[in-house]
């Protein structure tokens, strides 16, 4: 039995190497992954996918990541937003904070995003379509992590 038994996420990178890479390596730890490397195709997986993370980087060529966090915030306010980007200065990751990412995680650090999937899967409420509660998760602002 899978430690992340039927965890999904959708991972949003521009660059279809990284998306492989990243994906590879969490489907190694039987996590579900889709990748998507538009803003557009993003939001098309999130209007039709169910999914427990979004995992995104913060450059497209057609937006950004801090706009496409508010819009599936906004499209899926229960689904927690994950930032996995290279750009890893302060006001980036503030920005990202801001618009509504429950972490800002600077690659390659990958263990971090295990780390974050391990608490946001011992986090999850049982499922229950009479509640619609958005994540609340605590972060501590002067760090990147959960």
């Amino acid at each position: 039995m899978s430690t992340f038994d039927q965890f999904c996420v959708l991972y949003v990178d521009q660059d279809s190497d990284s998306c492989e890479v990243l994906a590879s390596m969490l489907r190694f730890s039987e996590i579900v992954v889709t990748c998507a490397t538009t803003v557009q195709e993003a939001l098309d997986y999130a209007r039709s996918i169910p999914v427990d993370l979004y995992l995104l980087a913060n450059r497209f060529a057609d937006g950004d990541g801090v706009g496409l966090c508010r819009a599936l915030t906004a499209l899926r306010p229960q689904t927690p937003v994950a930032f996995y980007t290279g750009d890893a200065g302060q006001a980036d990751k503030k920005a990202g904070l801001t618009a509504g990412a429950v972490a800002y995680i600077a690659k390659p650090d990958f263990d971090a995003i295990i780390s974050l999937i391990k608490k946001l899967k011992d986090r999850q409420p049982a499922p229950n379509p009479l509640t619609t509660v958005p994540w609340q998760i605590e972060f501590d602002q002067n760090s990147s992590r959960i």
